[in-house]
């Protein structure tokens, strides 16, 4: 098997059978061998019904509760055998010719472990800020503490220069991390550095962490500017409560900060936010990310 397309799907039936639509076609014009996984997160819209009915030679993986973005790829991936692994939002709609000119790419760049492209916004048009730097501590305190409200200017040049929002990703290039919206692994590199997405993250910073490893053990990630996807965003993430979604990404910071930046960041991560915690109780400041 060349391929394995891997989608986790939250309650995002329509969105879903649009992808599956567009996947099917370019698939179909690809000379290489593949397989496309559904990973039914717990659904309650129909999503696994859909699946079999219409697409029947999908893989379908039903989850009887939501497993996040992390554990539904994960068991995807788990179940998939390509030598490369595209991963793909639910909310995606496939270009024609995007998948053969990653495929193309990867196996001319022996280096190449991920990469991906870039992708747009369908309702107008817009570029999303994918392939960027790593995220610092120093990063992480402007964007997710109150110094972002003290100092914006700091903030914002370090949010310039983390999500490089002066790039208008129309060439190649090699990134840090790429955004897990539509990526492609080489499998053999993602199992070089000790497997897919780290389990102790649920929905942010996941692919971060594996782009970290891929790197350190001297693979390459990539952007490819030649290439584009749609991705409407956010499709399954609105359905969801807020309040808990940002509980999720602050566990989920603080396992990357762990992980990735060490202990000494992680401590003084988890101390600056103590001390905000204490200003925001103590001033009635509201949270504004």
């Amino acid at each position: 098997m060349d391929l394995s397309v891997v989608v986790a799907s939250f309650n995002s039936v329509e969105p879903l059978e649009e992808l599956l639509t567009s996947l099917t076609s370019e698939l179909e014009r690809v000379s290489a061998s593949s397989e496309v996984i559904v990973v039914d997160n717990g659904s309650t819209d129909g999503t696994s019904s859909m699946v079999s009915a219409k697409f029947p030679k999908v893989k379908l993986i039903t989850n009887p509760v939501n497993e996040y973005f992390v554990g539904g790829v994960n068991r995807g991936y788990a179940e998939s055998s390509g030598a490369f692994a595209l991963v793909t939002g639910a909310d995606v709609q496939v270009v024609q010719g995007s998948i053969s000119r990653l495929l193309s790419f990867m196996n001319s760049s022996s280096k190449a472990a991920a990469a991906s492209c870039r992708i747009v916004t369908p309702s107008n048009g817009r570029l999303q800020l994918t392939g960027g730097a790593f995220l610092t501590l120093t990063s992480d305190l402007f964007e997710w503490t109150r110094l972002g409200l003290l100092f914006p200017g700091i903030k914002r040049q370090l949010c310039s220069l983390r999500y490089m929002d002066g790039w208008d990703r129309s060439d190649t290039r090699e990134v840090d991390v790429i955004v897990a919206d539509f990526m492609i692994f080489r499998r053999a590199a993602v199992e070089a550095v000790g497997g897919f997405f780290d389990n102790r993250f649920s929905m942010y910073f996941a692919e971060d962490e594996l782009c970290w490893r891929l790197k350190k053990w001297g693979w390459k990630i990539y952007h490819l500017g030649d290439i584009f996807v749609y991705h409407r965003g956010r499709f399954a993430f609105d359905k969801m409560d807020q309040g808990f979604l940002s509980e999720l990404s602050l566990k989920d910071r603080l396992v990357y900060h762990r992980l990735v930046l060490g202990f000494v960041s992680s401590l003084l991560f988890r101390i600056a936010l103590r001390i905000d915690g204490l200003l925001t109780r103590a001033l009635g400041i509201r949270r504004t990310q």
